[in-house]
């Protein structure tokens, strides 16, 4: 994701610079010399990679451009590690004898709120549907959360994971990682303005995992190009799911859209109605199939693999997922009253908060 050279000043330089040269043209050998010199510097800065973090894209209006330079760097870095410690103080740790979901957001591009959007959409249905109430975190970048929840880089996602890793049992519990932002071959975009941010790359999300201690996990990667990362991250204790394949782009990725198309395809349409993680990739592809072919664009090809002991794993999952009562000792059990509350929230899709997660579907 660089942006090209337009201008078309240096050209005219290199130009009249080559004119020097040129067989015929009486220079001095000095003259001769600086500007094979000023050539050589020339081309060498043409050379040097643009990055996202050299200039913000043109989607970025002027009141957004400035708010991005008044960023205080300094403020920003060192808060990181109090909004880190607020967003893990209070998670809870693993219930014994119970299959315990932790869910952890990663919206990595500060520029096209789409990311944004997902992850907070998406851990709320986690926590309504899937009992992460109290284990789920985010990282993002964003303007508006800047000051309230950590960043979405390398080094957070690296401190947030191995903290999950010593909450959790690791023998029984499963982490649920959502990445999403724009991408490239087995690299995930990351960027926030000045701040300089790394790019997040598979080869570097594989040790972080290894080393957090979390064996049952399920990261889902939502980007062009993403299935690159399907290679590098699976284990037969893994579910990956990508939101193509690693040579094809995705859709959805701008301001103009709420989600992108896998995740309201997967998140929003899926998910919501099945606790089938497998069910909903099924689904949420033959969706996302249609709606390419019906905007005539090509095939992005979702890409999903499941490892050898993670099929079981996530059946047990489900079936407690599933299970009208919660198992969670510290709430106690649910009485007449509440379980008449919750068939009725199951029936009318407008009950309490607690039935989503209780109603079988």
């Amino acid at each position: 994701m660089s942006t090209p050279l337009t201008s078309a000043a240096p050209l005219g330089v290199f130009s009249r610079l080559m004119s020097y040269c040129l067989p015929g043209r009486r220079t001095s050998h000095g003259a001769l010399w600086l500007a094979i010199l000023c050539i050589l510097i020339l081309v060498f800065t043409l050379a040097l990679p643009d990055t996202d973090h050299a200039q913000m894209p043109a989607s970025v209006g002027a009141s957004e451009s400035s708010a991005y330079a008044e960023l205080n760097l300094e403020e920003i870095y060192y808060a990181q590690q109090t909004l880190l410690r607020h967003a893990t103080g209070s998670l809870l740790k693993h219930r014994p004898g119970i299959t315990d979901l932790y869910f952890v957001g990663f919206a990595g591009y500060a520029y096209e709120e789409v990311f944004l959007n997902e992850v907070q959409f998406s851990k709320k249905l986690f926590d309504d549907r899937f009992d992460t109430s109290g284990r789920s975190v985010m990282l993002t970048n964003s303007l508006r959360t800047v000051r309230s929840l950590p960043l979405a880089n390398g080094h957070n996602l690296h401190a947030l994971l191995r903290h999950i890793g010593g909450v959790i049992d690791p023998d029984e519990d499963m982490v649920f990682l959502f990445l999403t932002s724009h991408g490239a071959a087995e690299r995930l975009s990351v960027e926030f303005g000045p701040l300089g941010l790394n790019d997040l790359g598979a080869s570097a999300l594989k040790p972080m995992l290894d080393e957090s201690g979390i064996k049952w996990r399920i990261v889902v990667v939502s980007a062009c190009y993403s299935g690159g990362f399907v290679d590098a991250l699976k284990t037969d204790y893994s579910l990956i799911i990508s939101a193509s394949r690693k040579d094809r782009a995705s859709f959805g990725c701008s301001n103009d859209h709420d989600m992108t198309y896998f995740g309201k395809a997967f998140f929003s349409e899926q998910l919501r109605r099945s606790h089938s993680y497998l069910e909903a990739f099924e689904n949420a592809a033959a969706a996302i199939a249609a709606r390419e072919q019906q905007r005539g664009l090509p095939a992005s090809e979702p890409q999903i693999y499941v490892g050898r002991a993670m099929r079981a794993k996530l059946r047990e999952l489900e079936t407690r997922i599933d299970s009208p009562v919660s198992g969670d000792t510290t709430k106690g059990q649910l009485g007449p009253q509440d379980a008449t509350s919750i068939r009725a929230g199951c029936e009318s899709n407008e009950g309490p908060r607690v039935a989503a997660s209780h109603c079988k579907r």
